[in-house]
């Protein structure tokens, strides 16, 4: 049985919010089963980066480096970081638990609470002494 990975992702509100996902998945296969605000729309193709993802730096060395395909991908994205990826390469695994990534432009689903304010429906606690996002989202 795979390991359960779990990950955090910030949105456009910087709050970073908690998602499950079996060991062996993408970031993309994780987008697809609870929105993290991946489009992959070339279905991990390597043709279109809709799946662009900021690693915080902090986790950045831990992932395997991106292939040739990969970066000329992201050389076709208008705004890029030095830590940024394509979710459908990244694989998870045990070494990346805890992973946190910033999802420029995704803003994560709210609901509204009893009293009629606003609450982000998965946020969790910012982990400790990590910076804030790479790149404006």
């Amino acid at each position: 049985m795979a390991e359960k990975i779990h990950i955090h992702a910030r949105g456009a509100d910087g709050v970073p919010h908690r998602f499950d996902a079996a060991e062996g998945m993408t970031l993309l296969d994780l987008s697809r089963t609870q929105d993290i605000g991946l489009q992959g729309k070339c279905c991990g193709a390597l043709r279109c980066g809709t799946c662009h993802v900021v690693v915080d730096p902090a986790w950045a060395g831990r992932l395997p480096p991106a292939s040739e395909e990969e970066l000329d991908v992201l050389d076709c994205l208008p705004v890029v970081a030095a830590t940024s990826r394509l979710g459908c390469q990244v694989r998870l695994t045990a070494q990346l638990v805890g992973l946190v990534v910033d999802v420029p432009g995704w803003k994560p689903k709210h609901a509204e609470s009893a009293d009629g304010g606003v609450v982000i429906t998965t946020p969790v606690a910012e982990p400790a002494g990590l910076p804030a996002p790479a790149v404006p989202v």
